[in-house]
């Protein structure tokens, strides 16, 4: 699971930033972009292959639990990767337009590497906002 967990805060690195996961602090993913949807596709699915491999029948009650929500966040977000949701890249609650300005709420500014993570962070807007597919 921890190969998951090192995946997911690459691929969501904003996310890892609010989670206190600072080791992506300086990436911004253009997660517009069809090659970004295709790695989320294999990721989403490479999981869900590997946990169907369990025998769910040998596992206890609690695992079983965290087993059939873990199969249906992966088959969640399998079936909304079919949806143009990318094409509607904010909200007025939600979104990277929304979620840079609270750098200092969610980002750690202690040291100068934290300056440049958020300057190098922040430099990878405008190749966010182009849209590019």
């Amino acid at each position: 699971m921890n190969k998951y967990w090192d995946e997911n805060a690459r691929l969501f690195p904003l996310q890892a930033t609010a989670n206190g996961d600072n080791r992506y602090n300086d990436q911004l993913p253009n997660d517009q972009a069809a090659a970004f949807r295709d790695t989320l596709r294999n990721y989403y699915q490479t999981y869900l292959d590997e946990i169907k491999k369990l025998d769910r029948s040998q596992l206890d009650a609690n695992n079983k639990i965290s087993y059939d929500i873990f199969v249906y966040e992966m088959n969640s977000q399998l079936d909304g990767l079919k949806l143009n949701t990318w094409m509607m890249p904010f909200y007025q609650i939600n979104g990277i337009p929304t979620l840079l300005p609270l750098g200092k709420t969610m980002f750690p500014f202690r040291t100068v590497k934290d300056y440049d993570n958020w300057l190098s962070r922040l430099n990878k807007f405008p190749v966010w906002a182009e849209r590019k597919n």
